[in-house]
Protein backbone atom coordinates (compact mmCIF):
# COMPACT_ATOMS: atom_id res chain seq x y z
CA UNK A 1 0.00 0.00 0.00
CA UNK A 2 1.55 3.18 -0.89
CA UNK A 3 0.45 6.94 -0.46
CA UNK A 4 1.91 10.32 -2.08
CA UNK A 5 4.11 12.07 0.02
CA UNK A 6 2.51 15.93 0.63
CA UNK A 7 6.20 16.89 2.56
CA UNK A 8 8.12 16.45 -0.79
CA UNK A 9 8.61 18.61 -4.16
CA UNK A 10 10.47 18.16 -7.10
CA UNK A 11 11.19 14.37 -6.96
CA UNK A 12 8.55 11.81 -6.84
CA UNK A 13 8.76 10.51 -3.17
CA UNK A 14 6.36 8.49 -2.04
CA UNK A 15 5.81 7.12 1.22
CA UNK A 16 4.70 3.00 1.70
CA UNK A 17 3.31 0.88 4.26
CA UNK A 18 6.04 -2.15 5.22
CA UNK A 19 6.67 -4.91 6.85
CA UNK A 20 8.29 -3.85 10.54
CA UNK A 21 11.56 -3.44 8.59
CA UNK A 22 13.45 -1.18 10.87
CA UNK A 23 13.21 -3.72 13.81
CA UNK A 24 14.46 -6.40 10.92
CA UNK A 25 17.51 -4.28 9.91
CA UNK A 26 18.48 -3.10 13.43
CA UNK A 27 18.43 -6.32 15.04
CA UNK A 28 15.73 -4.96 17.55
CA UNK A 29 12.87 -7.73 16.85
CA UNK A 30 14.86 -10.95 14.42
CA UNK A 31 11.00 -12.57 14.63
CA UNK A 32 9.78 -9.65 12.61
CA UNK A 33 12.97 -9.83 9.78
CA UNK A 34 10.89 -11.26 7.01
CA UNK A 35 13.80 -13.51 5.94
CA UNK A 36 14.20 -15.03 9.58
CA UNK A 37 9.93 -15.45 9.59
CA UNK A 38 10.36 -17.16 6.01
CA UNK A 39 13.22 -18.56 4.99
CA UNK A 40 11.73 -20.42 1.90
CA UNK A 41 11.17 -16.31 0.56
CA UNK A 42 15.00 -15.42 0.46
CA UNK A 43 16.72 -15.63 -2.50
CA UNK A 44 20.67 -14.75 -2.70
CA UNK A 45 21.45 -13.00 -5.89
CA UNK A 46 24.42 -11.61 -7.38
CA UNK A 47 23.73 -8.61 -9.32
CA UNK A 48 24.52 -5.47 -11.35
CA UNK A 49 23.70 -1.71 -10.22
CA UNK A 50 22.44 -0.31 -13.13
CA UNK A 51 20.53 2.69 -11.46
CA UNK A 52 19.71 4.39 -8.25
CA UNK A 53 16.44 6.82 -6.73
CA UNK A 54 17.99 9.99 -5.18
CA UNK A 55 18.86 9.99 -1.88
CA UNK A 56 16.12 12.26 0.22
CA UNK A 57 17.02 15.30 1.41
CA UNK A 58 16.81 15.95 5.48
CA UNK A 59 14.13 18.43 4.73
CA UNK A 60 11.97 15.46 3.35
CA UNK A 61 13.32 12.60 5.97
CA UNK A 62 12.77 15.22 8.59
CA UNK A 63 9.88 13.79 10.43
CA UNK A 64 11.10 10.46 10.69
CA UNK A 65 14.97 10.75 9.96
CA UNK A 66 15.01 7.64 7.66
CA UNK A 67 14.01 6.47 4.23
CA UNK A 68 14.10 3.26 1.32
CA UNK A 69 14.90 4.09 -1.98
CA UNK A 70 14.66 2.31 -5.39
CA UNK A 71 17.44 1.00 -6.82
CA UNK A 72 17.88 -1.32 -10.36
CA UNK A 73 19.84 -4.13 -10.69
CA UNK A 74 21.05 -6.70 -13.35
CA UNK A 75 20.43 -10.33 -11.82
CA UNK A 76 24.03 -12.09 -13.09
CA UNK A 77 23.61 -15.16 -10.72
CA UNK A 78 20.82 -16.81 -8.44
CA UNK A 79 23.03 -18.60 -5.77
CA UNK A 80 19.72 -19.45 -3.85
CA UNK A 81 16.31 -20.04 -4.12
CA UNK A 82 14.49 -19.33 -8.08
CA UNK A 83 14.33 -16.20 -9.40
CA UNK A 84 13.23 -15.70 -13.23
CA UNK A 85 13.45 -11.86 -13.91
CA UNK A 86 16.55 -10.44 -14.93
CA UNK A 87 15.74 -6.82 -13.92
CA UNK A 88 14.62 -6.14 -10.85
CA UNK A 89 14.06 -2.65 -8.67
CA UNK A 90 15.27 -3.56 -5.32
CA UNK A 91 14.04 -1.46 -1.90
CA UNK A 92 17.43 -0.52 0.33
CA UNK A 93 17.93 1.59 3.36
CA UNK A 94 19.22 4.89 2.21
CA UNK A 95 18.69 7.05 5.42
CA UNK A 96 18.41 5.97 8.90
CA UNK A 97 18.72 7.85 12.02
CA UNK A 98 19.79 10.70 9.74
CA UNK A 99 22.51 9.20 8.26
CA UNK A 100 23.34 8.14 4.51
CA UNK A 101 23.38 4.20 4.25
CA UNK A 102 26.46 2.13 2.35
CA UNK A 103 23.94 1.94 -0.93
CA UNK A 104 24.32 5.40 -1.03
CA UNK A 105 28.33 5.09 -2.16
CA UNK A 106 27.70 2.47 -4.07
CA UNK A 107 28.70 3.55 -7.79
CA UNK A 108 26.19 2.38 -10.79
CA UNK A 109 28.11 -0.97 -12.44
CA UNK A 110 29.17 -2.54 -9.15
CA UNK A 111 28.43 -5.96 -8.68
CA UNK A 112 26.97 -7.02 -5.01
CA UNK A 113 25.97 -9.61 -3.57
CA UNK A 114 21.89 -9.50 -2.46
CA UNK A 115 19.19 -11.05 0.30
CA UNK A 116 16.00 -10.82 -1.17
CA UNK A 117 12.41 -10.87 -0.13
CA UNK A 118 9.57 -9.92 -2.18
CA UNK A 119 8.34 -6.98 -1.32
CA UNK A 120 4.98 -8.37 -1.34
CA UNK A 121 5.69 -10.75 1.46
CA UNK A 122 7.13 -7.74 3.81
CA UNK A 123 3.57 -6.48 4.90
CA UNK A 124 2.48 -7.40 8.37
CA UNK A 125 3.46 -4.49 10.06
CA UNK A 126 2.30 -0.86 9.64
CA UNK A 127 5.30 1.19 9.77
CA UNK A 128 5.30 4.27 7.55
CA UNK A 129 8.44 5.09 5.88
CA UNK A 130 9.51 7.68 2.83
CA UNK A 131 10.64 5.50 -0.18
CA UNK A 132 12.52 7.38 -3.29
CA UNK A 133 11.51 6.57 -6.30
CA UNK A 134 13.30 8.71 -8.87
CA UNK A 135 14.36 6.39 -11.27
CA UNK A 136 12.26 5.22 -14.35
CA UNK A 137 10.76 1.75 -13.02
CA UNK A 138 7.65 1.41 -13.45
CA UNK A 139 7.01 -2.24 -14.07
CA UNK A 140 9.62 -3.85 -12.15
CA UNK A 141 9.01 -6.65 -9.86
CA UNK A 142 10.11 -5.44 -6.50
CA UNK A 143 11.69 -6.39 -3.51
CA UNK A 144 13.63 -5.75 -0.30
CA UNK A 145 16.97 -6.49 0.42
CA UNK A 146 16.65 -8.23 3.62
CA UNK A 147 19.99 -8.35 5.30
CA UNK A 148 21.37 -4.75 5.02
CA UNK A 149 24.52 -3.83 6.99
CA UNK A 150 23.55 -0.17 8.75
CA UNK A 151 25.89 2.22 9.93
CA UNK A 152 24.59 3.40 13.17
CA UNK A 153 26.15 6.84 14.92
CA UNK A 154 28.63 6.07 17.10
CA UNK A 155 26.78 7.14 20.56
CA UNK A 156 25.03 3.97 19.45
CA UNK A 157 27.24 1.58 21.26
CA UNK A 158 28.51 3.34 24.25
CA UNK A 159 27.59 3.94 27.31
CA UNK A 160 25.00 7.02 26.12
CA UNK A 161 23.97 4.82 23.05
CA UNK A 162 19.84 5.00 24.03
CA UNK A 163 18.81 4.27 20.69
CA UNK A 164 16.87 7.03 18.81
CA UNK A 165 16.65 9.80 21.75
CA UNK A 166 20.55 9.24 22.34
CA UNK A 167 21.13 12.84 22.08
CA UNK A 168 18.24 13.76 24.68
CA UNK A 169 19.60 11.34 27.46
CA UNK A 170 22.20 13.97 28.92
CA UNK A 171 19.59 16.62 28.86
CA UNK A 172 17.57 14.48 30.88
CA UNK A 173 20.46 13.23 33.40
CA UNK A 174 21.72 16.99 33.70
CA UNK A 175 18.18 18.12 34.47
CA UNK A 176 17.26 15.54 36.53
CA UNK A 177 17.18 17.47 39.93
CA UNK A 178 14.97 20.31 38.79
CA UNK A 179 12.89 19.13 36.14
CA UNK A 180 8.80 19.17 37.22
CA UNK A 181 7.04 18.30 34.27
CA UNK A 182 8.10 16.14 31.45
CA UNK A 183 6.57 15.21 27.99
CA UNK A 184 5.91 11.46 26.78
CA UNK A 185 4.10 10.76 23.40
CA UNK A 186 5.22 9.54 19.82
CA UNK A 187 5.20 11.72 16.70
CA UNK A 188 2.68 13.61 17.16
CA UNK A 189 3.55 15.00 20.97
CA UNK A 190 6.71 15.52 19.10
CA UNK A 191 5.96 17.36 16.51
CA UNK A 192 3.07 19.60 18.10
CA UNK A 193 4.85 19.84 22.27
CA UNK A 194 6.04 23.04 22.30
CA UNK A 195 7.71 22.22 26.06
CA UNK A 196 8.79 25.90 26.38
CA UNK A 197 5.19 26.79 26.69
CA UNK A 198 4.92 25.15 30.27
CA UNK A 199 5.44 26.34 33.55
CA UNK A 200 5.75 30.66 32.02
CA UNK A 201 7.97 32.83 32.51
CA UNK A 202 10.62 30.11 35.08
CA UNK A 203 10.67 27.52 32.07
CA UNK A 204 11.89 30.01 29.36
CA UNK A 205 15.40 30.54 31.12
CA UNK A 206 15.94 28.17 33.74
CA UNK A 207 14.38 24.59 32.01
CA UNK A 208 12.04 23.26 34.38
CA UNK A 209 9.42 20.91 31.26
CA UNK A 210 11.13 18.68 29.42
CA UNK A 211 10.01 16.24 26.10
CA UNK A 212 10.93 13.22 26.05
CA UNK A 213 8.70 12.25 22.55
CA UNK A 214 9.59 9.36 20.59
CA UNK A 215 8.25 9.61 17.09
CA UNK A 216 6.45 6.47 16.03
CA UNK A 217 6.66 4.46 19.63
CA UNK A 218 3.96 3.20 21.46
CA UNK A 219 3.40 2.07 25.25
CA UNK A 220 6.50 -0.28 25.74
CA UNK A 221 8.52 3.22 25.21
CA UNK A 222 6.42 5.51 27.23
CA UNK A 223 6.30 2.47 29.88
CA UNK A 224 10.02 1.81 30.69
CA UNK A 225 10.84 6.00 30.12
CA UNK A 226 8.19 6.35 32.54
CA UNK A 227 9.13 3.09 35.58
CA UNK A 228 13.07 3.25 34.35
CA UNK A 229 13.85 7.27 34.27
CA UNK A 230 10.80 9.56 35.56
CA UNK A 231 10.10 7.89 38.76
CA UNK A 232 13.82 8.91 40.00
CA UNK A 233 13.36 12.83 39.33
CA UNK A 234 13.05 14.45 42.93
CA UNK A 235 10.90 17.21 41.79
CA UNK A 236 8.71 15.94 38.99
CA UNK A 237 4.92 16.85 39.44
CA UNK A 238 3.60 16.09 35.81
CA UNK A 239 4.29 13.58 33.69
CA UNK A 240 2.01 14.70 30.26
CA UNK A 241 1.25 11.87 27.52
CA UNK A 242 0.05 12.57 24.49
CA UNK A 243 -2.41 9.69 23.93
CA UNK A 244 -2.42 7.50 20.64
CA UNK A 245 -5.37 5.96 20.02
CA UNK A 246 -3.71 3.35 17.88
CA UNK A 247 -1.77 2.23 20.94
CA UNK A 248 -4.20 -0.11 21.80
CA UNK A 249 -5.04 -1.15 18.64
CA UNK A 250 -4.29 -4.62 16.89
CA UNK A 251 -4.19 -3.08 13.62
CA UNK A 252 -0.92 -0.83 14.61
CA UNK A 253 1.63 -3.58 14.44
CA UNK A 254 4.70 -1.43 15.24
CA UNK A 255 3.65 -1.49 18.84
CA UNK A 256 6.58 -2.32 20.40
CA UNK A 257 9.80 -1.70 18.17
CA UNK A 258 11.12 1.34 19.81
CA UNK A 259 10.81 -0.01 23.28
CA UNK A 260 12.76 -2.83 21.76
CA UNK A 261 15.38 -0.49 20.68
CA UNK A 262 15.27 1.28 23.46
CA UNK A 263 15.50 -1.41 26.46
CA UNK A 264 18.54 -3.14 24.41
CA UNK A 265 20.55 0.26 24.46
CA UNK A 266 23.87 -0.04 26.22
CA UNK A 267 22.80 3.10 27.63
CA UNK A 268 19.62 1.67 29.61
CA UNK A 269 22.02 -1.62 30.68
CA UNK A 270 24.44 0.95 31.91
CA UNK A 271 21.72 2.77 33.92
CA UNK A 272 20.36 -0.13 34.83
CA UNK A 273 23.67 -1.73 36.44
CA UNK A 274 24.70 1.69 38.20
CA UNK A 275 21.73 3.11 39.56
CA UNK A 276 23.66 5.13 42.47
CA UNK A 277 25.74 6.51 40.28
CA UNK A 278 23.36 7.69 37.96
CA UNK A 279 20.84 8.78 40.08
CA UNK A 280 23.00 10.48 42.79
CA UNK A 281 21.86 14.17 43.21
CA UNK A 282 24.57 16.95 41.71
CA UNK A 283 24.44 18.94 44.17
CA UNK A 284 24.78 22.48 41.25
CA UNK A 285 22.34 24.64 41.14
CA UNK A 286 20.02 24.63 38.49
CA UNK A 287 20.89 24.97 34.75
CA UNK A 288 19.97 27.58 32.89
CA UNK A 289 19.10 27.95 28.92
CA UNK A 290 21.88 29.92 29.11
CA UNK A 291 24.44 27.60 30.49
CA UNK A 292 22.64 24.63 28.73
CA UNK A 293 23.78 25.89 25.29
CA UNK A 294 27.30 27.55 26.38
CA UNK A 295 28.41 23.66 27.06
CA UNK A 296 29.86 21.43 24.47
CA UNK A 297 28.47 18.14 25.39
CA UNK A 298 25.02 19.70 26.01
CA UNK A 299 24.44 22.44 23.35
CA UNK A 300 24.33 20.87 19.84
CA UNK A 301 21.92 18.78 21.65
CA UNK A 302 19.64 21.76 23.40
CA UNK A 303 20.33 23.76 20.14
CA UNK A 304 18.60 20.40 18.16
CA UNK A 305 15.97 20.42 20.19
CA UNK A 306 15.21 22.92 22.49
CA UNK A 307 13.35 21.78 25.27
CA UNK A 308 13.21 18.21 23.56
CA UNK A 309 11.23 19.76 21.05
CA UNK A 310 11.34 18.70 17.11
CA UNK A 311 14.05 19.06 14.85
CA UNK A 312 15.69 22.12 12.93
CA UNK A 313 14.65 20.83 9.47
CA UNK A 314 11.09 20.38 10.77
CA UNK A 315 10.95 23.68 12.57
CA UNK A 316 11.65 25.00 9.52
CA UNK A 317 9.09 23.04 7.39
CA UNK A 318 6.45 24.00 10.13
CA UNK A 319 7.81 27.10 11.18
CA UNK A 320 5.00 29.74 9.81
CA UNK A 321 1.81 31.34 12.03
CA UNK A 322 0.21 31.77 8.57
CA UNK A 323 -2.31 29.04 7.10
CA UNK A 324 0.31 26.69 5.53
CA UNK A 325 0.17 26.69 1.39
CA UNK A 326 -0.07 22.90 1.46
CA UNK A 327 -2.71 20.85 0.69
CA UNK A 328 -4.37 19.43 3.71
CA UNK A 329 -8.15 19.44 3.19
CA UNK A 330 -7.89 16.90 1.00
CA UNK A 331 -5.31 14.45 2.88
CA UNK A 332 -5.50 11.36 -0.30
CA UNK A 333 -4.15 7.89 0.86
CA UNK A 334 -5.59 7.53 4.37
CA UNK A 335 -7.92 4.55 4.93
CA UNK A 336 -10.13 6.17 6.42
CA UNK A 337 -13.70 5.05 4.92
CA UNK A 338 -13.76 1.86 6.73
CA UNK A 339 -12.43 0.78 10.33
CA UNK A 340 -10.26 -2.38 11.25
CA UNK A 341 -10.16 -1.93 15.46
CA UNK A 342 -9.63 -4.39 17.76
CA UNK A 343 -8.84 -3.52 21.39
CA UNK A 344 -5.63 -4.96 23.05
CA UNK A 345 -6.56 -5.43 26.32
CA UNK A 346 -2.74 -6.20 27.65
CA UNK A 347 -1.46 -3.03 26.36
CA UNK A 348 -3.91 -0.89 27.72
CA UNK A 349 -2.87 -2.59 31.36
CA UNK A 350 0.48 -1.86 29.77
CA UNK A 351 -0.81 2.38 29.97
CA UNK A 352 -2.71 1.25 33.65
CA UNK A 353 0.81 -0.07 35.32
CA UNK A 354 2.78 2.86 33.65
CA UNK A 355 0.12 5.03 35.69
CA UNK A 356 0.02 3.15 39.05
CA UNK A 357 3.77 3.46 38.66
CA UNK A 358 4.23 6.95 38.34
CA UNK A 359 0.67 7.70 40.50
CA UNK A 360 2.69 5.70 43.20
CA UNK A 361 5.46 8.13 43.49
CA UNK A 362 2.95 11.24 43.37
CA UNK A 363 3.38 12.03 40.46
CA UNK A 364 0.04 13.86 38.59
CA UNK A 365 -0.45 12.23 34.68
CA UNK A 366 -2.08 14.15 32.49
CA UNK A 367 -3.04 12.52 29.46
CA UNK A 368 -4.93 14.05 26.14
CA UNK A 369 -5.54 13.26 22.78
CA UNK A 370 -3.57 15.58 20.03
CA UNK A 371 -6.07 17.60 17.81
CA UNK A 372 -5.43 16.04 14.35
CA UNK A 373 -7.07 17.69 10.79
CA UNK A 374 -10.65 18.46 11.34
CA UNK A 375 -11.43 16.23 8.06
CA UNK A 376 -10.91 13.31 9.96
CA UNK A 377 -14.42 14.75 12.21
CA UNK A 378 -16.65 13.02 9.34
CA UNK A 379 -14.81 10.37 8.50
CA UNK A 380 -15.51 6.29 9.60
CA UNK A 381 -11.85 6.21 10.84
CA UNK A 382 -10.08 8.36 13.69
CA UNK A 383 -6.66 7.59 13.06
CA UNK A 384 -4.23 5.90 10.38
CA UNK A 385 -4.60 2.29 12.53
CA UNK A 386 -8.15 2.16 12.04
CA UNK A 387 -9.58 3.15 14.90
CA UNK A 388 -13.06 3.77 14.70
CA UNK A 389 -15.57 5.81 16.53
CA UNK A 390 -16.87 2.94 18.56
CA UNK A 391 -13.26 2.01 19.51
CA UNK A 392 -12.45 5.81 20.33
CA UNK A 393 -15.53 6.61 22.84
CA UNK A 394 -14.90 2.99 24.39
CA UNK A 395 -11.07 4.44 24.90
CA UNK A 396 -12.31 7.65 26.36
CA UNK A 397 -14.96 5.57 28.48
CA UNK A 398 -11.40 3.65 29.95
CA UNK A 399 -10.18 7.08 30.64
CA UNK A 400 -12.64 8.54 32.63
CA UNK A 401 -12.61 5.15 34.60
CA UNK A 402 -8.97 5.48 35.19
CA UNK A 403 -9.30 8.91 36.17
CA UNK A 404 -11.94 7.87 38.97
CA UNK A 405 -9.51 5.33 40.35
CA UNK A 406 -6.54 7.92 40.66
CA UNK A 407 -8.74 10.87 41.46
CA UNK A 408 -6.67 13.94 41.83
CA UNK A 409 -3.63 12.60 40.41
CA UNK A 410 -4.77 11.28 36.78
CA UNK A 411 -6.28 13.65 34.45
CA UNK A 412 -7.92 12.60 31.21
CA UNK A 413 -8.30 15.38 28.60
CA UNK A 414 -10.41 14.54 25.22
CA UNK A 415 -8.98 17.78 23.15
CA UNK A 416 -9.03 16.05 20.13
CA UNK A 417 -12.58 14.87 20.30
CA UNK A 418 -12.40 13.04 17.24
CA UNK A 419 -11.30 15.46 15.33
CA UNK A 420 -14.11 18.05 16.36
CA UNK A 421 -11.56 20.08 17.79
CA UNK A 422 -12.03 23.67 16.73
CA UNK A 423 -8.44 23.83 14.91
CA UNK A 424 -8.30 24.89 11.05
CA UNK A 425 -6.91 23.49 8.41
CA UNK A 426 -4.10 25.76 8.25
CA UNK A 427 -3.20 24.12 12.10
CA UNK A 428 -1.79 21.22 10.19
CA UNK A 429 0.85 20.41 7.53
CA UNK A 430 -1.00 17.08 6.73
CA UNK A 431 -3.41 15.10 7.97
CA UNK A 432 -1.77 14.12 11.73
CA UNK A 433 0.37 16.68 12.53
CA UNK A 434 0.10 20.32 13.03
CA UNK A 435 2.06 23.15 11.74
CA UNK A 436 3.64 25.61 14.03
CA UNK A 437 1.05 27.86 14.81
CA UNK A 438 -1.05 24.57 15.49
CA UNK A 439 1.13 23.20 17.97
CA UNK A 440 1.07 26.44 19.87
CA UNK A 441 -2.21 26.55 20.24
CA UNK A 442 -2.71 22.93 21.45
CA UNK A 443 0.02 23.34 24.05
CA UNK A 444 -1.54 26.54 25.15
CA UNK A 445 -4.96 25.16 25.85
CA UNK A 446 -3.27 21.74 27.57
CA UNK A 447 -1.49 24.07 29.57
CA UNK A 448 -4.44 26.11 30.47
CA UNK A 449 -6.14 23.06 31.64
CA UNK A 450 -3.14 22.15 33.51
CA UNK A 451 -3.71 24.71 35.48
CA UNK A 452 -7.57 25.08 35.97
CA UNK A 453 -6.83 21.70 37.04
CA UNK A 454 -4.58 23.06 39.96
CA UNK A 455 -6.90 25.81 40.75
CA UNK A 456 -9.91 23.49 41.17
CA UNK A 457 -8.60 20.54 42.79
CA UNK A 458 -6.31 22.61 44.84
CA UNK A 459 -3.60 21.17 43.74
CA UNK A 460 -0.03 21.13 45.84
CA UNK A 461 3.63 21.30 44.23
CA UNK A 462 5.16 18.21 44.97
CA UNK A 463 7.94 18.25 47.93
CA UNK A 464 11.25 16.53 47.18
Amino acid sequence: MERHCRLCSGRVVRMVVLAALAAAATGDARADDPAAADPNAQIDVEAELLAKSATPTPEQISRYGEALGLYKYRVLRVTRGELAEQVIGVMQWVIWRSLPQPPTRVQVGKKLHLALVPLAKVAPAVQTVFRSETIDAPDLPLYYDARPALELPPEDRTRWGYADISPMVPVLFALKDQLRCVILGDCQAWFANMTELYYAPTNSRTPVALSMAQPRSGLPFQKLMAENYLVHLPKLEWVIVTWHTRWVNAGWTEHGIKGRAFEQSPGVKYDREHPAEVWKPSGRKPWTVAEIEAGPRLGPAWRNRPWGYLNPAWVAYARKDEPTSRPTSRPAGFPRSSGRYTFVPERWAMWEAMVKALVEREVRVLAYTQPVHPSTATAVVKDKSGTDEAGYLDQVRRMGELEKRHAGYFFFYDLNNMGDNGLETGDFVNIDHPSRRGARKVIQRVEAWRLRLIREHNLRPRSP
